[in-house]
């Protein structure tokens, strides 16, 4: 492995958090404007009403699959990437 493809990779993760943040915060934003609550064991990320809150989806930059669920306690949005793990708070 290259230097260079060691900063690829770094510059993919940090796309993908991104990314995660950006899911977590508009479907966040959504749910209080709308007064909707977030139901346990739902994926939001694939759902219909997310793909109209985007323009474009946002995809992880390595080809990792996103998910957006509620948390164990009930609380938050929690959005996963399956190669990257939890967005960094």
């Amino acid at each position: 492995m290259t230097v260079s493809h060691g900063y690829v990779q770094q510059a993919q993760r940090a796309g993908c958090v991104m990314n995660q943040d950006t899911i977590r915060t508009v479907l966040t934003a959504h749910a209080n404007l709308t007064e909707e609550s977030f139901e346990a064991g739902v994926d939001y990320y694939d759902s219909e009403e997310t793909r109209d809150l985007f323009s474009n989806l946002p995809l992880c930059p390595q080809g990792g699959q996103y998910s957006a669920k509620l948390d164990a306690a009930g609380e938050n949005l929690v959005v996963t990437c399956d190669l990257h793990g939890e967005e960094l708070e």
